[in-house]
C-alpha cells in the first residue's frame, strides 16, 4: 500500500496480539499453551494488491466483504472481548463504537453475538499461500533447535505478519544547500525546516 489515505485507515484496523484474562478463577480447569498463532495467521487468506473503496447507503453484507471496513458495532458482553479499540493502550469495550477492522475478525464477532453494520471500507482480493513455505520451513527449523537458532526462527515466524503494519511513511531529516530546498518545498512535503546562514 502505497498511497497515505488507504494505509492510515488501513492502520487503524491492525492490532497487536491480544492475552485476556476474563474468568481468573475456576475449578478442575484444564490449561494449554497453544504456540504459534502468528505463523499460524500468516498462512490464512490475506488481502492482495487489488483494492477497491466501497462505500453504501445500506449495511454491506459482511459475508460478501474481504478487506477492511469502516464499521459501527453493539455489543453488551461482559464475558468476552472481540474486537479492540486503541485508547490509551488497548481495550476491550462493550456498549457502542465505530472503527476500522478486518472483515474476518468482524464475521467472527458478528457470530460470537456482536451486532456488526457496515457501511464503507476497502475491499481487497483474496490471495493464498503468501507465506506458507516460509512459516513451515522455518516452523520446522524451530521444532528441531535449541539457543540462539531456535530464538532467531521464532523471531522470524513472530514478526513477519507485524512487519506488515509498519508504517510506510518515515520522516526523513537532510541538510541541503538553499537550490536543493527550494526543489524539496516544492515537490515533498516538509514537516518542519531551519534555516542555517554562515
Amino acid at each position: 500500500i502505497n498511497k497515505k489515505s488507504l494505509f492510515n485507515s488501513v492502520k487503524k484496523g491492525y492490532f497487536g496480539g491480544i492475552s485476556e484474562v476474563y474468568r481468573p478463577y475456576g475449578e478442575n480447569l484444564c490449561y494449554y499453551d497453544v504456540n504459534s498463532l502468528y505463523p499460524f495467521a500468516a498462512k490464512n487468506l490475506l488481502p492482495g494488491h487489488i483494492c477497491n473503496l466501497i462505500t453504501s447507503e445500506e449495511p454491506l453484507n459482511l459475508d460478501e466483504l474481504f478487506g477492511y471496513f469502516y464499521a459501527t458495532i453493539s455489543v453488551d458482553n461482559d464475558y468476552l472481548g472481540l474486537l479492540p479499540v486503541h485508547q490509551e493502550g488497548l481495550i476491550l469495550p462493550n456498549g457502542t463504537w465505530s472503527g476500522w477492522y478486518f472483515s474476518e475478525e468482524l464475521k467472527f464477532a458478528r457470530d460470537n453475538g456482536y451486532n456488526i453494520k457496515v457501511y464503507s471500507g476497502y475491499q481487497f482480493n483474496k490471495v493464498e499461500n503468501v507465506f506458507d513455505k516460509y512459516v513451515e520451513d522455518l516452523y520446522k527449523i524451530k521444532s528441531n533447535s535449541v539457543g540462539s537458532v531456535k530464538h532467531i526462527t521464532k523471531l522470524l515466524l513472530n514478526s513477519v505478519i507485524g512487519r506488515l503494519g509498519m508504517d510506510i511513511h518515515r520522516l526523513k531529516t537532510e541538510i541541503v544547500n538553499y537550490e536543493k530546498y527550494k526543489e524539496i518545498l516544492a515537490t515533498k512535503p516538509v514537516s518542519s525546516f531551519k534555516y542555517i546562514t554562515e
